[in-house]
């Protein structure tokens, strides 16, 4: 017996007797084989599934669908998948989806083997199993980490010298962590290289004399396709190398300064000096100044004894030098008469040339400047003006503040002359310097005011020239300079080129890395020109407030969120919060789509059912995914992997339409199980696996068949009316309605003497008479219960048995005949003749006299009749 060939059985059993007449009985016997689990489940196809799998794959995205296959029919061939090794980053169903149950990672776990189990559901269950082998494949998720940095101090060192070595660390492994550096800023000159392990080293000699220090922008990126990067900050600081002893330029220093040199008028440079003299020297300017009067009357020179140390706390150098300070004479003491009045009385009649007085008189200076004439003087224009202040006046003022409105004192010149009268008196004038008519001198008074408002960003300074002329004839005049410094006062907000920004930004793109450098300037000078850089509006991403380096500030998905509207505010640093001035940006980031989510179908095993004659061509059934990415990332492919070893079935790959191949044919195979793939068009390609159970329905394909093709039976003719007389079985190999057969008796029986019911029990519905008919060939059809029913005939041959229900019947009457009376003894002189309706032995006769025979001289053959 084969339960997976024939699962039915139906026998027709005869009983029969050795009677005469014989007599029998037929029945129905239905056997029902039982299947037996005696066939393994074997995996399609049978050998070890080999996948790879990106270790950034989401929890849950099904990886494979694994399917297999079992001969046996029934719920013994019903099969379930379970996981033998013990593992928790894998799930598999008992339809053989195996999905993702943890996050993978490529730096603990690269490779996955796994044991999966197939058994079925026989009472004595059958199993087999096959291994999986998951291999993880690497993703660039991590950004290079500097652990090193800061800030390093160095001599004039020599060409090579190595600064420092950067550390710099990446998780990622093989390509995805090696790394390469290079120096991004703060290195015009190219001064230092960076090499491939991140040593950082000179390539030209520093010299502090032309750089004190170098603030380094390093930056390591991977050397994977998406390069993800870091940047380290290096302060190099180029300190002084103690080579050089102090020297003077020259051996003695001799210094001519008038008497009259004002206290705190700056000398020689030098360093240090004993205190004790007149002088004294600021020790870090060497600025010698004067810090009490001179007197040329009293001490006519000064020698200093000058030293000069270097700043060396642990081995200074020092030199020492005579400046020789000369006083020079100034005319700083006026003749003096003694008396310093004089009284003459002389006659009016004094003549012409007469001496009447002899003048005393006396100079404390020396040289040209203690000699003197005496005259009578008239006044003559002899003096020229002279400033107050030596010629040069400073002034400082503030653009555009309250206490610099239009009339505000700028400085005040002032000016002496000698002389007398008109010739004393001075004229004030600025004669150059005030191109842009911005001050105004009163000429009288030598007060400068402000004629037009200032602004610092236009112009910073000026330097003003003032005439000082007097009144006589020929006049004479001097020059004096007015330096004038505009203070910058904050009157101008931050101004960024660009006030809108749109920038995009990959999902993947690590936390840190650099989005945007915001460029603004301020045309203020100082803290005012300072800005500092803040997002106002706006989260997931950061600002550097110095720099204005817009970065990623925590992890992005686009799926989540694929736009951002930032507002900054750039602001200066003026020295109060009221004082400060500020503009406003906006930045627009686009969250660009990476292919970091797997196509999902929208049932993880469909199911269908299609009629077997489908026509080819036809669409069966169709499965959909989605897919939160966008564009090529989203676009995807379909394939039928597995199922599909008849090649029944086709898939559009676009549109996932499964259509049906010529062949399908549900007495063959009536249930398919295709795996179907979804791949997209995204880098790294990503795809997801689901079933498709397809149901073939039975169509009326197939007519009854009789088993065997021809039936022979007998029964007696005594036989009454409702006995059984032989059944007939048909079986069809369609199922449901198409396999549910009906008998009729269509031909051989024109006198209705037979019936056939739902079994095919054939039975007499009348008496019956062998001699009337002695056989019927009954024709009997089976139909189904399809639509239109497919049907079939089988020829029933019965043989009515004979029953001696006839008695002989003679030819005639009355038989009569002569003889002669010496015809001899023997002679046959009369055949009697009779006859049986019955048949066989029934139907044969013997013949005997029972009476008449006198003497019996007349005697009868048995057998024939005859009379002799």
């Amino acid at each position: 017996l084969n339960y997976e060939t024939t699962m039915r059985y139906t026998l027709s059993i005869q009983a029969s007797d050795g009677g005469t007449p014989g007599k029998a009985s037929t029945t129905l016997a239905v056997i029902d084989v039982q299947g037996v689990n005696e066939y393994t489940p074997s995996f399609i196809p049978n050998n070890t599934y080999e996948l790879s799998l990106a270790e950034d794959l989401s929890v849950g995205h099904d990886v494979i669908l694994v399917t297999a296959s079992d001969a046996d029919a029934g719920s013994q061939g019903e099969d379930a998948f379970i996981f033998l090794s013990v593992t928790g980053n894998f799930n598999v169903s008992t339809a053989g989806v195996v999905s993702l149950a943890t996050a993978l990672d490529y730096e603990s776990t690269r490779l996955y083997s796994l044991v999966l189990s197939v058994t079925d559901s026989g009472l004595s269950t059958k199993s087999t199993q096959i291994s999986v082998k998951v291999t993880v494949i690497a993703v660039n998720e991590f950004s290079p980490v500097f652990t090193s940095g800061g800030t390093y101090a160095v001599t004039n060192t020599t060409v090579g010298t190595s600064i420092t070595q950067l550390q710099c660390t990446d998780s990622d492994l093989g390509t995805n962590a090696a790394l390469s550096y290079s120096i991004t800023d703060g290195d015009p000159n190219s001064v230092f290289t960076v090499s491939s392990s991140g040593e950082l080293t000179t390539v030209k000699q520093l010299d502090y004399e032309t750089t004190q220090s170098y603030a380094i922008t390093i930056q390591a990126r991977d050397t994977s396709a998406s390069q993800l990067m870091a940047v380290s900050h290096v302060d190099v600081i180029v300190q002084a190398l103690n080579e050089y002893t102090p020297s003077f330029s020259q051996s003695e220093y001799n210094v001519t300064i008038s008497e009259a040199t004002p206290i705190g008028t700056t000398g020689e440079l030098t360093y240090s000096m004993p205190s004790g003299s007149p002088f004294y020297i600021d020790s870090l300017s060497g600025v010698i100044t004067l810090k009490q009067g001179l007197d040329y009357e009293a001490v006519t020179s000064y020698v200093l004894l000058v030293t000069a140390t270097d700043g060396d706390a642990s081995s200074p150098k020092s030199s020492m030098v005579n400046v020789t300070v000369t006083v020079k004479d100034e005319n700083d003491n006026e003749p003096t008469f003694t008396p310093a009045v004089y009284s003459v009385v002389i006659p009016e009649n004094t003549t012409v040339g007469t001496s009447i007085l002899s003048l005393t008189c006396t100079d404390s200076d020396s040289g040209t400047n203690g000699q003197f004439k005496m005259a009578i003087i008239s006044d003559v224009n002899e003096h020229t003006p002279q400033f107050t202040s030596g010629g040069s006046y400073t002034a400082v003022i503030a653009e555009d503040a309250p206490d610099t409105a239009i009339g505000v004192t700028i400085a005040t010149v002032a000016a002496t002359d000698a002389d007398h009268g008109s010739d004393g008196a001075i004229s004030f004038a600025i004669i150059a310097g005030n191109e842009e008519d911005k001050f105004l001198i009163d000429t009288t008074s030598g007060v400068i005011e402000l004629k037009r408002p200032l602004d610092r960003e236009s112009t910073g300074s000026y330097i003003l020239t003032v005439l000082a002329r007097d009144h006589g004839s020929p006049n004479k005049s001097s020059n004096a300079s007015v330096d004038v410094t505009v203070v910058d006062v904050n009157d101008n907000a931050p101004n960024c080129s660009v006030t809108a920004h749109v920038v995009e930004v990959a999902e993947n793109a690590s936390v840190g890395s650099t989005v945007l450098e915001l460029r603004c300037e301020d045309v203020d000078e100082g803290a005012n020109s300072q800005l500092t850089y803040n997002i106002t509006t706006g989260v997931d991403f950061t600002i550097d407030k110095s720099s204005g380096v817009v970065a990623v500030g925590s992890s992005l998905d686009r799926e989540t969120r694929d736009l951002y509207e930032l507002n900054i505010t750039v602001r200066d640093r003026g020295n109060t919060e009221q004082e400060r001035r500020a503009a406003v940006m906006q930045l627009t980031i686009e969250v660009t789509d990476e292919n970091d989510n797997p196509p999902v179908f929208t049932q993880e095993i469909y199911t269908t059912t299609i009629p077997e004659n489908m026509a080819s061509g036809a669409s069966v059934a169709r499965v959909a995914t989605t897919d939160r990415d966008i564009g090529i990332n989203a676009n995807h492919t379909y394939s039928i992997t597995g199922g599909d070893g008849l090649g029944k079935f086709s898939i559009v790959q676009s549109t996932g339409v499964i259509t049906a191949l010529p062949g399908l044919d549900y007495e063959t195979k009536y249930t398919y199980y295709l795996s179907i793939t979804a791949r997209d068009r995204g880098s790294p390609q990503l795809y997801a696996v689901a079933g498709v159970r397809i149901f073939l329905s039975d169509t009326n394909d197939n007519k009854p068949v009789f088993s065997p093709t021809l039936y022979l039976t007998s029964i007696s003719e005594a036989t009454s009316a409702g006995t059984d007389v032989i059944p007939v079985h048909a079986t069809d190999v369609d199922t449901g309605i198409n396999a549910e057969i009906t008998y009729s008796i269509v031909g051989g029986d024109a006198k209705n003497q037979f019936s056939v019911n739902s079994t095919g029990m054939i039975r007499t519905i009348a008496t019956l008479d062998r001699e009337d008919i002695a056989s019927y060939t009954l024709l009997v059809q089976a139909s189904d219960r399809g639509v239109p029913p497919q049907t079939e005939t089988v020829h029933v041959t019965v043989t009515i048995l004979d029953v001696n229900d006839n008695a002989a019947v003679f030819s005639q009457s009355a038989f009569s005949a002569r003889v002669l009376e010496d015809a001899p003894v023997g002679f046959r002189f009369m055949n009697i003749s009779a006859s049986d309706a019955d048949s066989g032995d029934n139907a044969r006769l013997t013949y005997s006299i029972q009476s008449g025979n006198t003497d019996n001289v007349v005697a009868i053959e048995s057998a024939t009749g005859a009379l002799y």
